[in-house]
């Protein structure tokens, strides 16, 4: 049964590995690796992701390292951290995020 609440990784903890689903995701704590969602990602504001992500969609919140790859959008909040590779057809970037990469834009799934 799928259920609009997404799975939570709370603040105290920290996962090493590879993480697959298909219900939204929101990371409190940290996560290192790979990230395989069918739904989409929230990295909190006290949250840190450094990982490779696939994702129907990203928000980011809090910190992240690595690649991302949405099939939807990105959103880069209000004082987020985003470091490295975003390719996604649509981003939003509120004023106060900060983000330092390379930023591809793929409407072949538009």
């Amino acid at each position: 049964m799928t259920t609009n609440t997404p799975d939570t990784i709370g603040p105290d903890t920290h996962i090493i590995g590879t993480i697959t689903g298909s219900e939204p995701l929101y990371v409190e704590g940290k996560v290192e690796g790979k990230i395989e969602l069918e739904n989409v990602l929230i990295v909190s504001p006290g949250g840190f992701v450094e990982a490779e992500i696939s994702a129907k969609e990203v928000v980011l919140e809090g910190h992240f390292d690595g690649k991302i790859n949405a099939r939807e959008r990105v959103v880069l909040r209000k004082d987020c951290a985003a470091h490295g590779d975003i390719t996604t057809p649509r981003i939003v970037v509120e004023d106060g995020s900060l983000f330092n990469g390379n930023l591809y834009m793929d409407t072949t799934n538009l």
